[in-house]
């Protein structure tokens, strides 16, 4: 919900600058006709509804997106007013002084985000219920007017003229009038209907009413009434002499009411305004045509530049996100993309975290250089960053240079000129690629490839499309074997220590190499859906005097929700965990993960709540961990919970719930380099003493 409502406050504040343009040209288009004037306000309606955005180079819009949704979800916003003053302010203020988890507590921009969505809500529910409510009393005491002739009818709840209907619509007329004053307001009420602003009222009140929180389209919702109002008076006078127009000013001042016995409806018409109506049907001359032609040229203008979007500076936005937030170290990987398949390999450690977040704060957007479009990552190393769809590389071995960076984002390149950022890749980028190289005899393959698990005590489900699977040291079970088709054919069960054997399939018929998968799962006993990764292989055929003598087979990573990290050496793939183990134990992030200053050190340790090393009584760990180093764990023993850490009163608790939904709230705590849990200051049984850095 909240991402809906930026959406809307974005298209609300884009709107902004148009109404203030339109006001503007309001003033300098005095002599236009006033039709033209609804036509400006027809394009702040186009503004608001546009389901999609044109760029354009000639687009005067500042800006199109006020509050950025992603920097809100990731907890660091990023507010861009159009005036660089102030957006610099804010941002200075906000990367100074708002660090969720330190100076507020996580989660608060969403909350906030959550609270103003709920009053945007109410406040659009009020106006259309008081709508609402405005049509039903007036059709209440009008269910007693007579019809005078066709849709003319007349009532004694009525003081003063006014239309009333959307797809019927009806004039509304009091007793009182004589002949002469009747037929002025007919034409008059007859042109509201024929020009179809008993629709566009309609229109401008709903959007009104979504977009209720911006006060400038308040002002643009009264204006364009009453430039309704001068553009029917206009199409009435225009065949008008002199004294036609005196007579048609005197009935609208005969129609003027200080009083009405009937509420007045937003989707009604009634005479209003009329001071300044008779002023400018009095002072009406024909305009002259070049001012008909400075006026289209006007719209045209209008519509140019701001109805479309200034062209987006890919790489200035998402280093502005970067700069945001948080660097978390899952959130960027280290990545290898070949012919459009990527391999996820090994996330950052946190000080190459926090090194990549003070070298992009220190960017400016001077340094940034259009690289033009891109279609996905570019080949070879990069990070990855997965929750923003961006990568930082060197380039490609045909596309780079010396001292800059490659951003890949929203199918857009910028080159970054920063050899200290260059450097940095060159440090964690790895030197090749995760490719394993198959010898091949007669299509036949010549060797196989050994998979070892060598994480500490889970399982591994290892299950298969193609090729074939032997079993090496110590099985614990092969529930099926053999070659495989289209579909899954057989899993083996991996313990620690243990390995298998694929052998990749024979070539194909016409001499060509098959691509083949393998699928890993953890084995975690009453789980429905355990943590996976899947490994696709991309098969790249070595010929020689146009034969295949080898095949390369590009292990590429994907779905990599279970933490595993990859080493191939030779024909032996090793698979090893990424939590830390310490003391014969390993520390997962199983239940949750929040980065909080824990021994308030001024730096921030990476917290985490994961599963317990037994079976039948419910354990649970915790631990902290700087640069990928542990500093602080524990295990817990107590009853069945659903864990989960949050933020009370500014401090970092963790919260339990049991299986009758009864909420306990645990006190963290350090004792002799072990974590320590408490509710109301009574310890939760854990197997204590435990000193990871011994």
């Amino acid at each position: 919900m909240n991402t809906i409502f930026l959406g809307f406050v974005n298209r609300a504040v884009t709107a902004g600058w148009l109404v203030l343009a339109v006001i503007i040209l309001r003033q300098l288009l005095r002599r236009a006709p006033r039709s033209v004037h609804c036509l400006l306000w027809a394009a702040v309606a186009v503004r608001l509804l546009l389901p999609f955005s044109i760029e354009s180079p000639a687009s005067l819009l500042p800006t199109t997106q006020a509050v950025v949704p992603e920097t809100v979800q990731a907890g660091h916003p990023v507010v861009q007013t159009g005036i660089p003053a102030v957006n610099s302010q804010v941002s200075d203020y906000m990367q100074s002084h708002y660090f969720e988890g330190v100076t507020a507590p996580a989660g608060t921009a969403i909350q906030v985000t959550d609270v103003l969505s709920v009053i945007w809500l109410t406040g659009m529910a009020v106006l259309l219920l008081y709508c609402l409510g405005t049509y039903l009393h007036m059709r209440s005491h009008l269910r007693t007017a007579v019809r005078l002739r066709d849709n003319l009818w007349q009532s004694e709840w009525v003081d003063s003229p006014f239309v009333l209907g959307l797809f019927r619509p009806r004039i509304y007329l009091p007793f009182r009038l004589d002949e002469e004053t009747l037929q002025q307001v007919e034409a008059h009420e007859r042109a509201h209907i024929a020009r179809g602003d008993h629709v566009w009222k309609v229109l401008a009140f709903l959007l009104l009413a979504v977009h209720w929180f911006h006060p400038l389209l308040w002002v643009a919702y009264f204006l364009f009434c009453r430039d309704l109002e001068y553009a029917c008076d206009e199409r009435v006078i225009r065949q008008l002499d002199t004294e036609g127009r005196k007579r048609y000013s005197s009935a609208l001042l005969r129609c003027a009411s200080p009083r009405r016995s009937v509420a007045p409806c937003p989707v009604a018409f009634g005479e209003t305004g009329v001071g300044g109506r008779i002023r400018n049907v009095l002072r009406y001359r024909k305009p002259a045509f070049w001012v008909a032609v400075i006026a289209a040229i006007a719209l045209i203008v209008t519509a140019v530049c701001f109805l479309t979007d200034p062209p987006v500076k890919t790489g200035e936005q998402w280093l502005r996100t970067r700069r945001s937030g948080n660097l978390i170290g899952s959130e960027i990987m280290v990545s290898y993309n070949q012919s459009g398949i990527t391999s996820y390999n090994t996330p950052l450690s946190d000080g190459q975290r926090k090194e990549l977040a003070s070298l992009l704060n220190g960017l400016s957007e001077n340094q940034l250089t259009d690289g033009g479009a891109q279609v996905g990552n570019p080949n070879g190393w990069s990070l990855y960053f997965p929750k923003g769809w961006a990568s930082l590389s060197l380039g490609t071995a045909s596309l780079s240079r010396s001292g800059y960076v490659l951003l890949t984002f929203r199918h857009q390149q910028t080159w970054i000129h920063s050899p200290e950022l260059e450097a940095f890749l060159r440090q964690v980028l790895p030197d090749t690629p995760l490719v394993w190289r198959c010898p091949y005899e007669d299509g036949k393959p010549q060797a196989a490839l050994t998979i070892h698990a060598a994480f500490f005590y889970d399982d591994l489900d290892l299950s298969y499309t193609s090729g074939a699977f032997d079993v090496g040291t110590l099985p614990e079970y092969i529930m099926s074997s053999g070659n495989g088709g289209s579909t899954i054919a057989g899993t083996v069960r991996l313990s620690p220590g243990q390995t298998a054997v694929w052998t990749p399939q024979d070539l194909d018929t016409d001499g060509s190499p098959r691509s083949d998968s393998f699928h890993l799962a953890w084995h975690a006993p009453n789980i429905a859906n355990p943590r996976s990764t899947e490994v696709n292989v991309s098969a790249l055929p070595v010929t020689e005097d146009g034969k295949v003598t080898a095949v390369d087979y590009c292990l590429a990573v994907i779905n990599n929700t279970a933490p595993l990290q990859f080493e191939l050496e030779d024909h032996t793939l090793t698979l090893s965990t990424l939590y830390p183990v310490s003391n014969g134990f390993r520390f997962d992030d199983f239940y949750g993960a929040e980065r909080y200053d824990i021994d308030g050190d001024g730096i921030e340790e990476y917290c985490t709540l994961g599963m317990g090393p037994t079976s039948g009584l419910f354990t649970f760990t915790m631990a902290a961990q700087a640069d990928s180093q542990l500093e602080y764990a524990n295990i817990f023993h107590t009853d069945w919970y659903n864990l989960s850490f949050v933020h009370r009163n500014g401090k970092l608790v963790v919260k339990g719930v049991t299986q009758d939904g009864e909420e306990h709230f645990f006190d963290i705590s350090l004792r002799d380099d072990a974590i320590f849990l408490s509710e109301k200051g009574q310890d939760l049984a854990s197997w204590g003493g435990f000193k990871p850095k011994d």
